[in-house]
């Protein structure tokens, strides 16, 4: 049984939107451009410049707490699901 599983790090998360095609086509293209092999960094790129002014307070930093809490009990639950053991159930 392997001990390998597919997560992404605890403090992102995955989402889904929706683009315009013509959106979609020109970001393919950007991505070729850069030589990239997925379009998420230039997604996150844009992403993070466009909220770079939104204000990240005591608010905020409890709710980026609560997601990654929340991420972490969910790669804990995977792991168990398939018989890994995880920081909170290692004997050692």
């Amino acid at each position: 049984m392997s001990d390998k599983l597919s997560m992404p790090a605890c403090d992102k998360v995955t989402t889904r939107i929706q683009v315009r095609a013509t959106t979609f086509v020109r970001l393919e293209s950007l991505q070729q451009m850069l030589g990239l092999k997925s379009m998420n960094a230039i997604i996150n790129a844009g992403l993070d410049e466009f909220v770079k002014d939104v204000p990240f307070g005591k608010k905020e930093s409890e709710r980026l707490d609560e997601i990654i809490k929340n991420n972490i009990a969910a790669r804990d639950a995977a792991k168990l699901a398939k018989g890994i053991s995880t920081a909170s159930n290692k004997k050692g």
